[in-house]
């Protein structure tokens, strides 16, 4: 091979605008294709559409939104560790059919060897804290004697006592281990004593609390049935992690949490730093020494790790070995990315997902297609070239559950959106901006000097995350009943890309001045 032939792979790189899914004969009407699809080799989505952990992107709020969706969040890490872990927690508590080991307020607190009565102000702040304001009082023994919920407290004074304004009647019923009887216990209970909450107690007679039931959360079950929730029925989420010794203290921390996967974000994937803490994560061992409150979590307990980003076969390849249960494929797509521009490196995402999905599809390993996606017809696109699921920034980042800020512009509502490597994430004192592109904390940063690879700006206001994913999981239901598929395995085998002249390419967008956008088209 000579010098130009190993410098120069002249096999040409695609991305979505250049390729379209090609349509055949059809007996599968649109409404009817399963849509879903594996996150992990054990995570299974009703939706295959997954959240970046960008700081712009996916805090709690659409963490929560995007799971009762049946997707699946990423918790950004440009926190500390205590602010993720908290995040983590409140997408956890948010929806659960029990609450088991619900926070507690005492009715008196033990300081300095006397006892003192707690005050209406600490039970406001336990609400400012977790968000919710339903909490079951108990004594010093920590035996249940009342609840407090909202409207106990409310209107009253910050220095009144708990003890003074708690309900005491409090209605029980005792934990049984089958969820559909111990529902039907809870409604009828509510129903008779018409309460909004029960507290279940560890067995008949006991003051002991096993957990919490609500009206409002066996409506939010009921709301959403096909949301992504784990075996105690609890919303599930992840949460972004860097490379380093530093950070598998946060893994510690977020186990104990029960998140329930973990994703390695890192700009290139394919590198030492990432393949040894791939291997580390996956030791149980290692990570019931990192602290004893490890060992409270259930022995068989695991934490699904996705590795990347990369775009080549050979990172595949060594991804697999060091047992990573998705890979991330993209480098530079986003819309935000500079990456290509300004270190040159990348692959266009197409070609990117084809050539990792190759050898991926032989190890059973699935694939994130993570940026690049414009329009809702690239879901599609992602998915037919052979990703899993589809992990999208931009088009999130617009709903209201974003944590961008909204603003007005020449009469139109957008919300800011930025990069993980923009000047603004890498100056974020938590650092995980400038771990995300290997730039380490053990050393002096220079603020002035720091090395962008994204840039800050706005995207178009685009309302409830809900209304997004619906619109999104009817395009891709739509070409899916194009190519005869009605599942996302039956998609993978039948779908055909077609790749299209730059002409083509325009040629598929209206042409006319538009009246008023629809809102599953918004021209870029």
């Amino acid at each position: 091979m000579g010098w130009v032939d190993k410098k120069l792979d002249l096999n040409e790189a695609l991305t979505f605008d250049d390729v379209v899914i090609l349509p055949t004969y059809t007996e599968v009407l649109p409404h009817e294709p399963d849509v879903s699809s594996y996150l992990t080799k054990k995570i299974k989505l009703h939706t295959p559409f997954v959240s970046s952990p960008m700081e712009s992107v996916t805090e709690y709020k659409l963490a929560i939104a995007i799971a009762q969706n049946g997707g699946f969040g990423f918790i950004h890490r440009n926190l500390t560790p205590t602010e993720q872990v908290q995040q983590v927690k409140q997408v956890k508590r948010y929806e659960a059919f029990l609450i088991e080991n619900p926070t507690v307020v005492k009715a008196r607190k033990k300081r300095k060897g006397s006892f003192y009565p707690t005050k209406v102000k600490e039970v406001l702040s336990l609400r400012e804290k977790y968000g919710y304001s339903t909490f079951p009082v108990v004594d010093e023994n920590n035996n249940l004697v009342g609840i407090v919920t909202d409207k106990d407290v409310r209107w009253r004074s910050l220095d009144e006592l708990v003890e003074d304004i708690m309900v005491k009647d409090v209605v029980t019923i005792p934990y049984v281990k089958n969820d559909d009887k111990l529902r039907e216990m809870a409604i009828e209970a509510m129903r008779d004593y018409r309460v909004g909450c029960v507290v279940v107690t560890r067995r008949r007679n006991s003051k002991k609390i096993k957990g919490l039931i609500t009206e409002t959360d066996i409506k939010k079950r009921d709301k959403f049935p096909y949301a992504t929730r784990d075996k105690k029925g609890r919303l599930m989420v992840g949460a972004a992690i860097g490379v380093g010794e530093k950070e598998l203290e946060r893994v510690a921390k977020l186990y104990e949490a029960e998140v329930d996967a973990i994703v390695i974000d890192i700009s290139h994937g394919h590198c030492k730093n990432l393949l040894d803490v791939l291997y580390q994560i996956k030791s149980k061992e290692y990570l019931t020494k990192v602290k004893e409150t490890v060992k409270r979590v259930k022995k068989d307990y695991d934490i699904p790790v996705v590795g990347g980003n990369i775009v080549t076969k050979e990172a595949v390849e060594d991804l697999y070995s060091a047992e990573a249960d998705a890979l991330r494929v993209g480098i530079g797509p986003g819309s935000i990315c500079t990456t290509r521009v300004v270190v040159g490196i990348g692959l266009p995402q197409i070609s990117a997902i084809l050539e990792t999905a190759e050898v991926a599809r032989d190890y059973g390993i699935p694939i994130i297609a993570d940026g690049g996606i414009k329009y809702y017809g690239d879901i599609a696109k992602a998915i037919a070239a052979g990703a899993s699921t589809v992990m999208m920034g931009r088009l999130f980042a617009g709903t209201q559950e974003a944590p961008g800020e909204l603003v007005s512009l020449h009469g139109r509502l957008y919300k800011k959106y930025f990069g993980m490597a923009s000047e603004r994430a890498l100056k974020n004192k938590a650092g995980g901006g400038r771990l995300r592109y290997l730039e380490f904390l053990d050393k002096p940063i220079d603020y002035l000097h720091v090395f962008p690879q994204g840039v800050e700006g706005y995207v178009d206001y685009a309302g409830s995350l809900s209304d997004v994913i619906n619109q999104m999981r009817e395009a891709l239901k739509k070409a899916m009943a194009a190519t005869n598929s009605r599942t996302i395995e039956e998609f993978h085998e039948n779908a055909v890309l077609r790749k299209v002249s730059k002409s083509g390419a325009i040629e598929g967008h209206p042409s006319v001045t538009l009246e008023k956008e629809p809102i599953n088209y918004r021209k870029t």
